[in-house]
């Protein structure tokens, strides 16, 4: 008789659960292929410490509340993309691009509109 297929649904995720040093590797080899001086990164670090705001959305990604009501309205617009978010040595990530703190926003939008390079070139530094 022939080998059938079971359509059976399985409850074992071993397959598809990442190990803590892969996922480690992977956040490492995130944070060093950023276009980023050590420096920059560095000052992305210190800033991220001490801006109340991306601590309040650190601590909602390693916490995150039952009721959504006890999130602070500060953090609000940050749960949109709650799932995308993550912490990598750390800085906070949406994907691949760093969440840039309070602090640091006026100086990446100049450096984002250097040249005048249109909206869309902007778009795509950013």
């Amino acid at each position: 008789m022939a080998d059938t297929l079971s359509r059976a649904y399985t409850t074992s995720t071993n397959d598809n659960e990442l190990s803590h040093e892969e996922i480690c590797c992977h956040i490492h080899s995130i944070t060093k292929n950023l276009p980023i001086t050590e420096t920059k990164l560095e000052e992305f670090k210190r800033e991220t410490v001490q801006d109340p705001q991306l601590q309040q959305v650190l601590q909602l990604i390693h916490d995150p509340p039952e009721d959504k009501k006890q999130i602070p309205a500060t953090v609000r617009p940050y749960l949109v993309h709650l799932n995308e978010i993550t912490e990598a040595e750390g800085v906070l990530l949406r994907g691949q691009c760093i969440i840039v703190p309070r602090s640091m926003r006026k100086d990446m939008k100049a450096r984002i509109h250097e040249g005048h390079l249109g909206i869309e070139r902007s778009k795509t530094r950013a």
